[in-house]
């Protein structure tokens, strides 16, 4: 078992997608939202004038540090972390207070798909003791990643004062969502990954230590990663994505849709408007056209029940581990 959680009970597979710097990318049918671009250090070495090589990684690895530690300042000031500093608390609650650990320009690795970060949603800052350890423990766990929390507040400020020119109809279908909570939630959970990425979090997770570090379960190669309960729902609860993950787009523009065809506004079925459904609808979307239909015909029911691994948008793969395999419970 990796960690703990109110949902891990009926948890038994993990779903990986290898990002793109792991494989060759063959298509190009992707879209203009994921098209295969050089990395800093590819584009660095293919201008460089006979430079040393080891002179161009530091340089590259400078410079993607830098938009690096800017995303890690922008993502501080979104979820009012700078402001919080000195928030009180009445007891028995806790404070806490953002974790930002800013990359070393000494280091000499390129960016990861996945970025460093974590990302935990609860009303307030002020936390029950319970939750304030499960948050001491993803710090022991995830000791090089920055954590930020997002109360109400900063959910607010990411929906509604934040430009969406990737959703354009976004303005229209929140109005849709009548009352704040679970719907509210998802749809900031699936802009914020979609923009930032990293690794989400429910507050009420914990991680189970050491099985859970920084390399297991979600590995350094992987551009998406996700649970997967017994009713074949993926896990909104806890996954992880590089930013602007096609995943993530296909699950904001069904949540569009969806809320748009609403008969019900006053009664809507949460899971499948805006919930666990519409991400399992994503990554069917993501998969290649192929194995999308195979599933939905019922003939290839490997790509549900068992240790298989799939391939989506640009040859990139998604491998599924039975829970037996990976330790999970």
């Amino acid at each position: 078992m990796l960690f703990r959680s109110t949902e891990t009970s009926s948890t038994n597979i993990i779903y990986n997608v290898l990002s793109s710097s792991s494989q060759n990318d063959k298509g190009n049918n992707a879209g203009s939202h994921y098209k295969t671009r050089p990395t800093i250090f590819e584009a660095k070495q293919k201008n460089a004038q006979k430079a040393p090589e080891k002179e161009i990684r530091i340089s590259a690895t400078q410079n993607s540090n830098k938009q690096y530690q800017d995303v890690l300042e922008e993502l501080d000031e979104l979820s009012g972390g700078s402001l919080a500093k000195n928030t009180k608390c009445p007891s028995p609650l806790v404070p806490f207070h953002n974790v930002v650990n800013r990359p070393n320009d000494t280091l000499q690795q390129g960016p990861l798909p996945i970025p460093k970060v974590l990302h935990v949603s609860m009303k307030s800052r002020c936390l029950p003791r319970d939750i304030a350890r499960h948050m001491g423990l993803w710090m022991e766990a995830l000791p090089n990643y920055s954590i930020f929390f997002h109360d109400d507040e900063a959910v607010s400020r990411l929906i509604y004062e934040r430009e969406w020119p990737e959703f354009p109809d976004l303005s229209r279908a929140i109005k849709c969502v009548l009352y704040k909570g679970a719907m509210t939630i998802d749809v900031w959970r699936i802009l914020l990954m979609y923009r930032y990425g990293g690794v989400y979090t429910d507050a009420d997770n914990s991680p189970l230590l050491p099985a859970f570090n920084e390399t297991y379960p979600i590995r350094n190669d992987l551009s998406f990663f996700v649970f997967q309960d017994v009713h074949k729902r993926l896990s909104h609860w806890f996954f992880a994505a590089e930013p602007k993950h096609p995943i993530m787009l296909f699950a904001m523009n069904r949540i569009i849709k969806n809320l748009l065809s609403l008969e019900k506004i006053k009664k809507p079925k949460i899971m499948k408007v805006t919930g666990p459904d519409t991400l399992k609808y994503a990554y069917l979307d993501f998969l290649s056209p192929t194995v999308k239909k195979e599933i939905r015909r019922g003939i290839n029911r490997d790509a549900f029940d068992s240790d298989v691994e799939l391939v989506g948008l640009l040859d990139r793969k998604s491998t599924r581990l039975n829970s037996s395999h990976a330790n999970i419970s």
